[in-house]
């Protein structure tokens, strides 16, 4: 999913224009699954709306990709968005 398609799922579900930037809070960070030479990571992201008078919260997360060195140093190969629906 890229940038793009968050913003309109955004847009779509708050009832506004597409913005330029994604909303949101960080809330979580998530290690998915670590072996010797690879981590996957996601960072969770909520954006609280309460125009309606009712607290809504539209959810979605950045996984991210690293490669380990032999030393434990973490390089970021490839980072990705997606919707998070509780």
């Amino acid at each position: 999913m890229t940038k793009s398609d968050v913003l309109q799922s955004y847009a779509s579900w708050v009832g506004s224009p597409v913005p330029r930037e994604i909303p949101g809070i960080p809330f979580a960070n998530l290690d998915v699954c670590e072996t010797d030479t690879q981590l996957v990571n996601r960072l969770f992201y909520l954006v609280p709306e309460t125009s309606s008078g009712e607290l809504r919260c539209f959810f979605y997360y950045e996984e991210n990709l690293f490669t380990k060195d032999s030393k434990g140093n973490l390089n970021l190969v490839e980072s990705s968005l997606h919707l998070f629906n509780p």
